[in-house]
């Protein structure tokens, strides 16, 4: 479409009414009659008469155009883009938790009217309500799912996948531990609705039996009593009966008295994990390793465990073993150096330690902490945990044309045409003109 630099340019067609004025006023020469004498006719009064009529109506038009388009070009045209119209892609991000408990459901299914349903979980698994959740957001792993999953990053990430110009409508927990980082700065728009704790998970835990495989040699008897002790206090404030199954190590490639793929193991000593073992985590099982006693180093530090869980305890000894890139940090020491790390595999978690359970290496043993940070892992977030308000995650939207140079896109400009037009009218005009006086000749 076009638009013009100097509106008031077109002012000008108000000069339009000069070529019909002197059109509607204008003499016509008389016709000459040819007669044999003029001796028998008489003297008359002289008068002229004016046409009111418009004649010559091709030169009147070609002058009209003259005018229109003298007056356009001092109107300053250009070409206008007309502007993209915004995207109506919509996606909705729904937390596990939440897709798994009932009491949202009207939500969902409301929300599923107007844009695909994604889980916010790894991988972003697009998701039908109604249908079986992706085995990667089972229950069973959901406990572990606060600390491994990071809201904020799967958005940026949900950002990077959907079309251009896609919303984004967000439900999920307003527990603190899906949030970690720096708030993100996005450039989609994101209506985000928190939910308090699911209660489908609450139901799932209370009155429930959970079993714990626990393999520890002779030299990590210390060890397994004060991380057996921190399990019984977890499930005692959470209400859960546990079954603890304590095996030698020897007996890890047996086949299991507890196939369940909610089990969790628990692999003391610092060697390799049996293959067995590994399986089962792939199958969903959770599995804990503490460090071997090699690389060790000695230091004095203060534990890191989080802002909804902290701990005051203090490290004596530390794993030299590094982190991996698949594998994201829990508990760190002051310096940032990971303590407790997890990792997904199939569709079960490891949870690697890199400090033995043990006074000799950090005095978070001897504090009421264990239970909880244990419990947290074990069971999931309790509800003394910290919630968000919905100020505190909504990402800050950035506008989309950052750069004032770039974001105007060139206009092409009509000026020159038109002033080609019009010198090519005014030049047909003057032929025509030109012509129609000969004529008249």
């Amino acid at each position: 479409m076009i638009g013009l630099l100097v509106p008031l340019g077109l002012l000008g067609l108000l000069a339009l009414a000069v070529p019909i004025v002197a059109h509607l006023v204008s003499r016509r020469a008389g016709r000459v009659v040819k007669v044999g004498s003029i001796r028998w006719m008489h003297e008359s009064p002289a008068y002229q008469s004016r046409s009111l009529k418009l004649h010559d109506l091709w030169l009147l038009l070609l002058r009209l155009a003259v005018v229109a388009l003298l007056a356009l070009a001092l109107a300053g045209p250009y070409w206008r883009h007309r502007p993209a119209v915004a995207g109506t892609n919509e996606w909705v991000l729904i937390g596990p938790d939440v897709a798994r408990d009932s009491q949202y459901r009207p939500l969902i299914d409301s929300l599923a009217r107007v844009g695909e349903v994604h889980l916010l979980s790894p991988g972003l698994p697009h998701w039908i309500p109604g249908d079986a959740l992706p085995a990667s957001t089972d229950l069973p792993a959901l406990s572990a799912l606060p600390a491994l999953t990071d809201y904020w990053s799967l958005l940026r990430e949900a950002e990077q996948l959907a079309p251009p110009a896609t919303r984004f409508s967000v439900v999920t927990s307003d527990n603190a531990r899906y949030f970690r980082g720096e708030r993100p700065r996005l450039k989609a728009r994101v209506e985000w609705r928190l939910v308090s704790g699911s209660a489908a998970q609450s139901a799932s835990i209370a009155d429930s039996v959970k079993t714990v495989e626990l393999y520890a040699p002779a030299t990590r008897r210390d060890d397994a009593r004060y991380l057996v002790a921190a399990l019984q206090a977890a499930a005692q404030e959470a209400g859960v009966r546990v079954r603890l199954l304590r095996r030698p190590p020897s007996s890890a490639s047996a086949p299991a008295e507890d196939a369940s793929p909610s089990i969790w193991i628990i692999w003391l000593g610092g060697d390799p994990v049996p293959d067995g073992l590994k399986a089962r985590v792939e199958a969903g099982a959770t599995l804990l390793v503490d460090p071997a006693d090699d690389s060790v180093e000695t230091l004095e530090s203060l534990l890191i465990t989080g802002p909804s869980l902290p701990a005051q305890a203090h490290l004596f000894r530390r794993s030299t073993r590094t982190l991996e890139k698949s594998e994201a940090a829990l508990w760190t020491d002051e310096y940032g150096v990971p303590v407790l790390s997890v990792t997904r595999t199939g569709a079960g978690l490891v949870y690697r330690l890199r400090i033995r359970l043990h006074p000799d290496w950090t005095d978070l043993v001897m504090t009421p902490a264990l239970p909880r940070l244990i419990g947290s892992l074990w069971l999931g977030p309790s509800e003394g945990d910290l919630r968000v308000a919905p100020s505190q995650v909504v990402p800050a939207l950035v506008a989309k044309d950052a750069s004032p140079i770039e974001s105007r896109p060139a206009r092409p400009d009509l000026a020159f045409s038109v002033w080609l037009l019009t010198l090519l009218a005014f030049g047909l005009e003057r032929a025509v003109s030109l012509d129609w006086f000969r004529s008249r000749a």
